[in-house]
């Protein structure tokens, strides 16, 4: 029998016509509010409010992973609980709007772990594993007052407190002046410390007769939401998924003013930093950043060990000390802004250490730019207040070369005259040729041409694999074809050639190189016979490669049929400089850290080549001329 439709839906079950009901109550479109379903707004429901999901289950809002979503929290906040109206993107788990309330779905949450008070030590913590995600973009934002405050504070209290004397427990008895030589090489740098009349080399490690142990790598590695310098990881493994950035110091001078028009170091070929490792608070101020947060771990490093090595002088490491340090610049750059650049970036690396000597293990990215920022803001303050007392800031800047030539220029028997210096690094060669001479019983260090060519140790390499690698392509090529085979000796061979043919090129162009330097120094000084007694001195650590040697030689020698080839002298161990049990074959590693760590006032007074004038009457015959190897 047929059903009849019209009566079949008047005597509809109960379960069926609940079933319409509840289809009816969840499709049927809402026709209130339409501007704000427009918007896309999420509606709280009244009767049920969410709840978030806490910040100690969610990654973006850790205290220790401050790369978080930075349009949603604010650094410093991240204690507090997000505003759900304001911030949207949270997870707070929002359904859409529906016309019966009572049949929508609860919001799924987190349970709610027990809120533990935090220690002011764990607060500061900022401890980040390195991360592969290293080129995350970081959005700007601004720092937390409270968390500002908290760190200005810190920094001015233990600014002030040492230059009365630092005392690590508050024992205020008899004062230790330290003073602190800072090397900040391309590569590697080295810190020399004086105490009571001598000098002695920091060693950074367990090895006191290894001198690698002495040589701190120049880098500073990133790795998503974590910045380290190179010597702070102990498993150097973990760097593998670590951007390195090097050349730092290179970068720091082009930023200072002294780089190529739209040269920055994210753009350099020899930095590996790119667009979005670091905040955008430290855009076009990159290389300060860098330099200030290696500069500061350096010296909160250098502290400890110092303070450690205090017994082997009998002098108990509890004592109050008053600290103070020296920074090299490049001789060619001692009188202009870049010198005003290392300077500051010094200072600000100096208070910030104290944050580093507080807390060690500081390693999160975006807190470390909350301290540069911090720092900054503080350093002008203070300058303000020391100019006010009379005092100063017992952080200075000297000449790379003044600081390395001190060995020579300190000893009451060292000769006067003309000396040219050829410092060669890993990454450059430093060249001045400066005029040393006693006025009134004062040293006095006229520097007449001095430059820096990056044509360092490094460069060789760098050519020879580069060049290696171009033919090993073709090698391989012809090896897997089998048109050829090369056996170890033969391979051994190639790379020898290739790394001497590197060679050749590099000291070719340096040649060239120093000669517009000679040739500039001897317009400032044209007279025979003090350049007859030229004295060529080499240093660095690539000095070593007697190729570096002997262009320099050939370059600064008298030119003519009779004129004799300069003889090369070498920097000598000054008798005030304990080298402990590292051999003195490796003094030229020191030299300038040496020279850094005398007082200020007893280095010798320089005077820029900006400051001498070309000699505009000769004064007799000369036969030296740069220009003429003939």
């Amino acid at each position: 029998m047929k059903k009849d439709s019209k009566h079949f839906n008047k005597n509809k079950n109960p379960l069926t016509a609940f079933g319409e009901m509840l289809k009816n109550a969840v499709s049927k479109p809402v026709i209130e509010n339409k501007a704000e379903d427009k918007a896309q707004k999420p509606n709280i429901i009244p009767t049920t409010p969410p709840k978030t999901i806490p910040p100690q289950t969610d990654n973006n809002f850790t205290k220790q992973n401050l790369t978080y979503k930075m349009g949603d929290v604010k650094p410093g906040s991240f204690d507090k609980k997000p505003d759900i109206q304001a911030k949207p993107q949270t997870q707070t788990c929002v359904q859409p709007k529906r016309s019966n309330p009572v049949l929508a779905p609860r919001p799924v949450t987190a349970p709610t772990p027990p809120v533990v008070p935090k220690t002011k030590v764990e607060e500061m913590k900022t401890v980040e594993p390195f991360s592969a995600k290293t080129n995350v973009v970081v959005n700007k934002t601004s720092p937390s007052p409270d968390k500002t405050q908290k760190y200005s504070k810190l920094m001015r209290e233990k600014f002030w407190e040492n230059l009365g004397g630092e005392a690590p427990n508050g024992n205020r008895g008899r004062t230790l002046r330290i003073n602190l030589g800072i090397d900040l090489g391309t590569s590697f740098s080295k810190v020399v410390y004086r105490l009571g009349g001598e000098s002695f080399p920091v060693c950074f490690g367990a090895r006191k007769n290894n001198v690698e142990d002495y040589l701190v790598p120049s880098v500073v590695a990133i790795g998503g939401k974590a910045i380290k310098c190179q010597f702070e990881v102990e498993d150097q493994t973990k760097l593998s998924k670590a951007a390195l950035i090097p050349n730092f110091k290179i970068c720091l001078t082009c930023e200072r003013g002294d780089g190529e028009a739209g040269c920055t170091i994210t753009k350099c070929n020899l930095s590996n930093l790119k667009s979005g490792y670091l905040p955008n608070e430290v855009i076009n101020e990159e290389a300060s950043f860098l330099t200030s947060f290696y500069l500061a771990k350096l010296i909160a490093r250098t502290k400890a060990a110092v303070r450690s090595q205090l017994p082997d002088h009998n002098v108990p490491s509890d004592i109050t000390v008053k600290w103070s340090a020296n920074l090299s610049v490049p001789d060619k750059y001692f009188d202009s802004n870049v010198a005003e650049g290392f300077r500051e970036s010094l200072e600000i690396a100096w208070l910030i250490s104290e944050l580093f000597i507080a807390h060690p293990s500081f390693s999160n990215k975006t807190e470390a730019t909350v301290c540069y920022l911090t720092a900054k803001n503080l350093h002008q303050e203070i300058k303000h207040e020391l100019l006010s007392k009379n005092q100063d800031f017992d952080c200075f800047t000297y000449s790379e070369i003044g600081a390395e030539v001190a060995s020579v220029t300190l000893s009451p028997t060292s000769e006067e005259g003309l000396y040219v210096l050829v410092d060669v690094g890993a990454g450059t060669v430093d060249t001045s040729v400066f005029r040393f001479r006693r006025i009134n019983g004062e040293s006095v260090q006229e520097t007449y041409a001095a430059n820096i060519f990056k044509l360092g140790a490094a460069q060789i390499d760098a050519r020879a694999n580069f060049s290696f690698r171009r033919k090993s392509l073709n090698w391989m090529r012809q090896i897997k074809e089998n048109i050829f085979r090369l056996d170890h000796n033969e391979v051994l061979l190639h790379i020898t050639e290739e790394i001497k043919s590197a060679e050749n090129g590099i000291t070719s162009e340096l040649y060239e190189k120093l000669i517009t330097v000679y040739r500039e120094a001897f317009a400032k000084q044209k007279n025979v016979e003090i350049w007859s007694k030229l004295k060529l001195v080499m240093g660095g650590g690539g000095s070593a490669i007697q190729s570096y040697g002997e262009t320099a030689r050939r370059a600064f020698s008298p030119k003519g049929l009779d004129a004799r080839p300069i003889e090369i002298s070498q920097l000598k161990v000054p008798r005030d400089f304990q080298m402990g049990t590292i051999s003195v074959e490796h003094f030229h590693r020191f030299a300038v850290a040496y020279g850094l760590s005398r007082e200020l006032i007893e280095l010798p007074e320089l005077i820029s080549a900006s400051k001498i004038d070309p000699m505009s009457v000769l004064r007799q015959k000369i036969y030296i001329d740069p220009t003429n190897d003939g």
